[in-house]
C-alpha cells in the first residue's frame, strides 16, 4: 500500500525534481531515494539546517561543490592496503581541491548562514597530500616525468637510448648484407624490442634473434645483432620506470590510507551539502518553509501550493486553505470536473509525505501539520483486468481495505468515492463509507459529485 500512495501521488516526479537540484550523482541518488519516514525532532532539526541555506541561495550565493567522482572503489582498496592507480589518485586530488573551495567558501559565508559553519569545521582539504599528487600525476592519470628526479632520469635515458637504437637500424638497413634479405626497408617492434622484417629465405644468412612471424608466415621479424646490447638496455630501463612508477603508485597511496577516515569524511560531508542545499534550492523555487508540527491529528493548511502544478507562466500553483480540526475530522469536497478538487487531496497528501522526508514545505508559515502514520489513497482508475474486477470494483475492494484498516492516528484521501455505478446506490455508499471512518475517528478528505 505504501508504495501505491507514493505513485499516486506522484512522489516519484517530487523527488525526480529535487534531485536536478543536487551537484553530484551522489546526492542525486540520497534525492532518489528519500522516503517520507521521518519522525518529529528529527524533521525539525532537518528544516534547520535547510532553511539558512535556502536564504543564502536566495541571495544569490550556493556552495561551489560541482561533480565529485565516486569514490567507493577507491575508499576501499585503500583501506585494504592496495595500490592505486593514477585515474584513482587523481580523483582524490579533485575531492581535495574541492574540499579546499568548499572550505573557503564555508570561511566567506559562515557568519550569513549557521548551516556552514558546521561544514566549516569538518573540512579538511589535506594540501600536503593535494600538492605531492598534483605534482606526480597528470589529469588524465599518467605519472608525469618530474614525479621524482630519478623518474625524470629513467625517462631522458629511455628517450636517449631509443634515439641510439633507431639511428643505428637506419644505418643497418642501408648495408647489403641486410639490404638483400628485407621485405620492406623499416624497422618495427616486437616483443618491446626493435627488430626488422626480413623474407623467409633470410633465415640464418642475417646475424640475429627472431622475435616473432607474420601471419602468413612469410616475413620473419628479426633483432639484427648490432643492437642486442642496445635493446638490452632499453629494456633495463623500462624496467627500471615501471619499479619507479610502481614505488611512486605505493607511496601516495601509503598517504591516501594514511589520511583515509579525512578524506572520506571530506566526501561525506560534500554530498551531505549538496543534498541540504538541493532541499533549499527546491524549497527557494517552490516558497516553502518551515511549519508547525503539532500533536493532534489536524490540518491547518494556509496558502497550500501544489509543488508539482504550476502556472503557464511559471509561478506556483494558486493556493488553497485546507482545515480539519480535532472537532472537525472529515471534509468533502464537491464541485465539477476540473474545479481542483483532486488537486486539494494530491496537495494535502503530498505535503505531508513532504514534512515526514524533511522537505520544506509550500505554505504560509502559521500552518500546521500532524504527522499522521500512515496516509490511505483512493485515486484514479481501479481496473484490474486481470484480477476480474471492474473500475467500480476494483475501486470498492480498495476502499474495503482503508475501511478495514484506516485509524484514528491516519489520513484518508478518496477521490470520487463510490463513483461508477447508480447514483443513488453510489450516494449510500460513500454516505456509509465515511460515516465508518468518522466512527474511527480517522481524518479523512474525500472529493464527490453526489449531492
Amino acid at each position: 500500500m505504501k508504495f501505491q500512495v507514493l505513485d499516486q501521488l506522484q512522489w516519484h516526479i517530487l523527488i525526480d525534481k529535487l534531485s536536478q537540484k543536487a551537484q553530484t550523482e551522489p546526492s542525486r541518488k540520497m534525492c532518489r531515494d528519500l522516503q517520507p519516514t521521518m519522525g518529529h525532532n528529527d524533521i525539525e532539526k532537518r528544516w534547520a539546517q535547510v532553511l539558512p541555506l535556502k536564504t543564502l541561495f536566495s541571495r544569490g550565493y550556493r556552495a561551489p561543490i560541482g561533480e565529485l567522482p565516486d569514490l567507493t572503489l577507491s575508499f576501499r582498496a585503500a583501506s585494504l592496503g592496495q595500490i592505486l592507480n593514477g585515474e584513482d589518485l587523481w580523483d582524490i586530488f579533485i575531492l581535495l581541491q574541492m574540499t579546499q573551495t568548499v572550505r573557503q567558501f564555508t570561511v566567506d559565508q559562515k557568519d550569513r548562514c549557521q548551516t556552514l559553519s558546521r561544514f566549516h569545521g569538518n573540512l579538511y582539504p589535506l594540501p600536503g597530500l593535494s600538492r605531492a599528487i598534483q605534482k606526480a600525476i597528470s589529469t588524465e592519470g599518467e605519472i608525469l616525468d618530474t614525479a621524482t628526479p630519478t623518474l625524470e632520469k629513467i625517462r631522458r635515458d629511455k628517450v636517449s637510448a631509443r634515439r641510439h637504437i633507431e639511428s643505428k637500424i637506419k644505418q643497418l638497413l642501408t648495408e647489403r648484407e641486410l639490404e638483400t634479405y628485407l621485405q620492406d626497408k623499416f624497422f618495427t617492434i616486437r616483443a618491446d624490442r626493435y627488430v626488422v622484417p626480413i623474407r623467409l629465405d633470410g633465415r640464418g644468412r642475417v646475424d640475429g634473434s627472431i622475435h616473432d612471424t607474420s601471419d602468413s608466415g612469410q616475413t620473419l621479424y628479426i633483432e639484427p645483432l648490432e643492437i642486442k646490447g642496445m635493446n638490452e638496455n632499453l629494456l633495463e630501463l623500462e624496467l627500471a620506470e615501471k619499479l619507479e612508477i610502481l614505488k611512486i603508485f605505493k607511496e601516495l597511496s601509503d598517504q591516501v590510507a594514511a589520511e583515509l577516515e579525512i578524506i572520506s569524511a571530506n566526501f561525506d560531508n560534500l554530498i551531505e551539502l549538496d543534498f541540504l542545499t538541493a532541499q533549499a534550492c527546491l524549497a527557494h523555487s517552490l516558497d516553502a518553509g518551515p511549519v508547525e508540527l503539532t500533536t493532534q491529528p489536524i490540518l491547518h493548511l494556509r496558502n497550500a501550493r501544489h509543488p508539482l502544478i504550476t502556472t503557464p507562466s511559471g509561478g506556483n500553483a494558486i493556493a488553497n486553505d485546507i482545515m480539519l480540526t480535532k472537532e472537525q475530522r472529515s471534509l468533502i469536497v464537491s464541485g465539477p470536473n476540473a474545479g481542483g478538487k483532486t488537486v486539494v487531496l494530491k496537495t494535502t497528501g503530498l505535503l505531508h509525505l513532504m514534512a515526514k522526508a524533511g522537505l520544506l514545505i509550500p505554505a504560509d508559515e502559521n500552518s500546521k501539520i500532524y504527522l499522521f502514520e500512515k496516509v490511505w489513497v483512493s485515486i484514479g482508475d481501479s481496473q484490474n483486468l486481470s484480477a476480474s474486477l471492474s473500475t467500480f470494483s476494483g475501486h470498492i475492494y480498495g476502499l474495503k481495505t482503508i475501511v478495514e484498516s484506516a485509524g484514528p492516528k491516519d489520513l484518508v484521501l478518496l477521490d470520487e468515492l463510490a463513483v461508477g455505478t447508480e447514483p443513488q446506490a453510489g450516494a449510500a455508499i460513500a454516505q456509509a463509507i465515511l460515516e465508518k471512518l468518522a466512527e474511527k475517528n480517522t481524518t479523512v478528505i474525500a472529493t464527490t459529485h453526489f449531492d
